[in-house]
């Protein structure tokens, strides 16, 4: 795509703000509401909201806080299940993917990234939308949470994947950005100051806007093609390219609108609601104020003074009884449908927010089994199922930026502190070339909200309790406060497999024991004697070869019984159950393949002999299974 000059980027950037105006005023009364500022007006002359005066309608129940505070609740942040795809099974492939992942966790913790996401789900509840940022500082990798006032995109564009550009808006110091571009001193020291554009402005004293000193607003833009922009004014004050497939600006909405761009937040569609509540609470507390505070009929011949009635205890009230007593005139009480119009609105603040009672801890009226209960707050978390998956996306967007930067950037190498997957710091030396090629980062579906994961787990548990999964499922299916550490601990054993693997294929003896993980062993060589490279290799390496397979796969199994798997483990031709049968019926055949089978076959039959000395513990140094330092101990 062409780049618009820097003039015309400036004009693009002003139409598009102004295109956002409508949306920024909504934000701006989401912000406001939340904080309890809920009776306001806007005014056109200052183009900012307004407190009305102060009388006594000026009645605030703020409900939206508990319902912004339970669904941010709900969207806390665990530690993500992260997962980096190898490029390739090869074990210099499946090595740096887990370095890959190592670099990610730590990542994870040493940028506070729980805190940031937090601070771009606090923007996405109230306001809809939040940008995620991740960039080369010069030093380190580092990310954050872009609030959607300081966001911007093509004008017109109604989806972020129309777009040619992406642009967020950032208040700089002068003298830091004349540091920056000692070229363009000349434009910089002439540019104006720069302000904020959102309410929180003035949020806490409704004041008119100010200016920070000797601040500027800079845009970086990030084009489609891969270019990048830092616009000053009319002046692209730098020229290049981002780096990586996946553009470092992301944006995150928590409900999509189709056709629209700006995603709808939480609190925008109960404004309405909060201010009809706060009315119909205000006429209950006015009510019992004139119930306490009755009017009085006296006639002008009692001779009571215009201050003689009060509402003070004991009062005495002197008056002419020729001239008739004063009378208290009781006001009606309000009408029971006002009280249950107020009921009804809270009601419907909670069926159009997705909370209910039950995730709020009350006990929902006419519920009072636990199951009902669970079922009830079950059905609330749903509702943000899809905002979650756009979380989850982002985040695992962030992870291939980050790790697309340390490729690009870490060239010198450095010692770095890492995780590894059971939380433990470890260090290790972080060089560009340990990093995955072309990154894929996922993340797994609800493993990064804590709710989620708390319930999931604790669900496999009980299936576990009850016989109705192994131990081994389980461990596969739950997630660990640091990552899958079963996924990672399984992508270690079938790197060393290979490692061993290997050492074998280069005609040294190898060692495989107890300890080590034998399924493992077990798929890496069995995946290779199917494989081409296997029949180009010296007969001897192929019998060798052959017969660790043989040892791995019958380890611990009784000899008749390993004798008959052997047996009995081909489909196609079927076998009887008697050994000596099933060899005669694989010599009776003379095609090609049953010639393969027929060598494979007793192969391992020669083999077992072997294979149950070693397992007596008389290994042939020429036969055994043994382990170089190349693969480790």
């Amino acid at each position: 795509m062409k780049i618009p000059k820097a003039s015309a980027m400036k004009t693009k950037l002003e139409l598009f703000d102004n295109d956002k105006n409508r949306f920024s005023r909504t934000w701006d009364l989401c912000l406001l509401y939340l904080q309890g500022r809920q009776h306001l007006y806007y005014d056109k002359t200052t183009n900012d909201f307004r407190r009305t005066g102060q009388s006594a309608s000026n009645v605030t129940i703020n409900l939206l806080i508990n319902i912004y505070r339970n669904i941010e609740s709900r969207l806390a942040i665990n530690y993500p299940s992260l997962t980096v795809l190898p490029a390739s099974p090869s074990p210099d492939d499946v090595i740096k993917a887990q370095t890959s992942e190592a670099a990610l966790r730590y990542y994870w913790a040493k940028e506070g990234m729980a805190s940031v996401f937090e601070e771009a789900i606090s923007w996405m509840i109230t306001c809809g939308n939040v940008g995620l940022y991740t960039r080369y500082t010069g030093k380190d990798v580092c990310s954050e949470a872009i609030d959607p006032y300081r966001l911007y995109f093509e004008p017109g564009t109604t989806r972020l994947s129309d777009s040619n550009y992406r642009a967020y808006s950032k208040l700089v110091n002068r003298d830091e950005l004349e540091e920056a571009y000692p070229e363009f001193k000349d434009t910089i020291k002439k540019a104006a100051e720069g302000d904020y554009t959102n309410v929180l402005r003035n949020s806490f004293g409704l004041t008119p806007q100010e200016k920070l000193k000797d601040r500027l607003k800079i845009y970086e833009i990030f084009f489609g093609n891969n270019e990048r922009r830092v616009l000053l004014g009319s002046t692209y004050l730098f020229k290049g390219k981002w780096v990586g497939s996946v553009n470092p600006l992301q944006m995150i909405t928590y409900t999509d609108i189709p056709g629209r761009l700006w995603g709808l937040g939480c609190l925008e569609p109960l404004i309405d609601l909060q201010s009809q509540y706060n009315r119909g609470r205000a006429q209950v507390m006015e009510n019992a104020d004139l119930i306490g505070n009755p009017k009085w009929l006296i006639p002008k011949t009692a001779g009571v003074g215009p201050n003689a009635i009060t509402n003070r205890r004991g009062e005495k009230v002197y008056y002419n009884p020729a001239g008739g007593a004063p009378t208290a005139v009781t006001p009606p009480s309000l009408p029971g449908f006002v009280l249950q119009n107020i009921s009804q609105i809270a009601s419907e603040m909670m069926d159009v927010s997705g909370i209910h009672a039950t995730s709020l801890g009350k006990r929902a009226i006419g519920v009072t089994s636990g199951k009902a209960i669970q079922e009830l707050s079950n059905k609330d978390a749903t509702q943000l199922q899809t905002t979650q998956a756009n979380i989850e996306k982002a985040a695992a967007d962030l992870g291939t930026v980050v790790l697309t930067l340390m490729k690009q950037y870490y060239s010198e190498g450095k010692m770095t502190r890492m995780m590894d997957s059971f939380g433990k710091v470890i260090f290790q030396y972080l060089h560009k070339t340990n990093i995955v090629e072309d990154p894929e980062v996922f993340i797994e579906a609800g493993s990064l909200f804590r709710n989620e994961k708390q319930d999931r787990d604790q669900k496999i548990i009980d299936m576990l309790q009850l016989g109705l999964i192994d131990k081994e499922t389980a461990l596969t299916e739950m997630q660990f406060g640091t990552g899958n550490a079963f996924v990672t601990k399984k992508l270690e054993a079938m790197a060393h497999a290979n490692d061993i693997l290997q050492a074998a294929v280069l005609g040294h003896q190898i060692e495989i024991f107890t300890t080590d993980d034998l399924p493992a062993f077990s798929e890496v060589f069995s995946n290779f004697v199917r494989s081409p490279d296997y029949y180009q290799l010296p007969p001897e390496r192929q019998e060798y070869i052959r017969d660790v397979l043989v040892s791995v796969e019958t380890f611990g199994k009784p000899e008749a019984q390993f004798v008959e798997e052997m047996v009995n483990d081909r489909v196609f031709p079927r076998t009887t159950k008697d050994p000596a049968q099933a060899a005669d019926q694989v010599i009776a055949m003379d095609s090609p393949v049953a010639a393969l089978q027929q060598s494979q076959e007793f192969s391992k039959l020669n083999s077992l002999k072997i294979a149950r000395q070693m397992m007596d513990g008389e290994a042939n140094p020429e036969q055994g299974v043994r382990r170089t330092d190349m693969g480790g101990g």
